[in-house]
């Protein structure tokens, strides 16, 4: 059985059993249990709520939406060169409803799929604006989380705490792996460039808290100038590095930040010093409404470790303006 399947399961029972969510989080108080259920609870929670925000867009009933949910080798991509000791990434699709012209990669957070965000990428691609998007979502491998005490769940790297160390030089992070699953990420955005001719000034990386981190870095460090990055509820990783590491054309990269003032995973403090860290440290300009090159920050209050409707409306603005369709394109 697939993770988002016992997820799923999760999610109905807690739907159909309210006082046992209640039981979980009265446990989730209690520090010896705490390591053992976050990143179960996180995904669950995390699916959940997305869910509830986005249902009210979503007609009863199967969707029209294309969608790939081929998996195996119908979705990974298989490159012989170089980069051949790097994983491959399994992955759904949701298509473009008209011609194809720019592609989302958007990844997931710790313990989830990429099944968790399809209703999400669903929706956006209702709005005819954004009907020429490709979305790809792809899955984490499982890996061991230390946070988790070893438990095997899907990651993108390994985890020791949620309280990040700015006083070492890695951050208390798996650089390693960190590192090793952006190579994997950026297998994706090779595919897309080389098999759908897609230019790298369109296609937007990523994501949501785990995943969102992973975004940053694979666009912050990327040697192509792509079209901006998606970064909710998430830090950026490695962030004592990161001057190092990044590329020259970083700088003037779309960067969409959206955080909750009440997320008790990623806390909110990590989201904003991230940005101001890329803001003061590192010299990426804000936003303005003549460009939309440099940093945006949307803050939505009482928000916790999730999506809300608000957010996903600015998220879908900015995307107009990133991804626009190819005839209203200056790129």
């Amino acid at each position: 059985m697939e993770n988002v399947e016992v997820g799923d399961e999760l999610i109905h029972h807690f739907d159909q059993n309210p006082s046992t969510l209640d039981a979980i989080f009265w446990l989730f108080s209690r520090t010896w249990c705490r390591i053992v259920i976050i990143g179960i609870l996180v995904a669950a929670i995390s699916s959940r709520n997305l869910l509830g925000t986005v249902k009210q867009h979503l007609k009863a009933g199967a969707s029209n939406e294309p969608i790939d949910k081929s998996g195996g080798q119908g979705s990974r991509i298989d490159l012989q060169s170089q980069m051949s000791s790097v994983r491959a990434l399994d992955f759904l699709k949701v298509t473009p409803t008209t011609k194809h012209t720019a592609s989302v990669i958007f990844l997931h957070g710790l313990g989830d799929s990429g099944r968790g965000w399809a209703p999400v990428a669903r929706m956006l691609s209702r709005n005819p604006k954004l009907s020429h998007i490709k979305w790809i979502l792809p899955h984490a491998p499982t890996e061991p989380v230390t946070l988790n005490g070893g438990m095997r769940m899907p990651s993108w790297f390994d985890i020791e705490s949620l309280d990040l160390d700015e006083d070492a030089a890695d951050g208390g992070e798996d650089a390693k792996g960190m590192l090793d699953s952006s190579m994997a990420v950026n297998r994706l955005i090779t595919a897309e460039i080389d098999e759908a001719n897609i230019p790298a000034n369109r296609i937007v990386v990523g994501g949501f808290s785990q995943g969102g981190a992973l975004g940053l870095l694979t666009g912050l460090t990327s040697e192509r100038k792509l079209a901006g990055l998606v970064s909710l509820s998430t830090w950026l990783p490695l962030s004592q590095k990161m001057k190092s590491m990044m590329t020259d054309s970083a700088r003037m990269l779309p960067i969409f930040f959206g955080h909750g003032t009440s997320d008790p995973v990623v806390q909110y403090q990590f989201g904003r010093r991230s940005y101001e860290h890329l803001k003061s440290a590192l010299g990426f300009p804000e936003a303005t409404g003549e460009s939309i090159s440099g940093l945006t920050w949307r803050e939505y209050d009482g928000m916790g470790h999730s999506a809300s409707e608000e957010e996903l409306e600015d998220l879908n603005s900015w995307l107009e303006k990133v991804l626009p369709a190819e005839d209203q394109s200056t790129s």
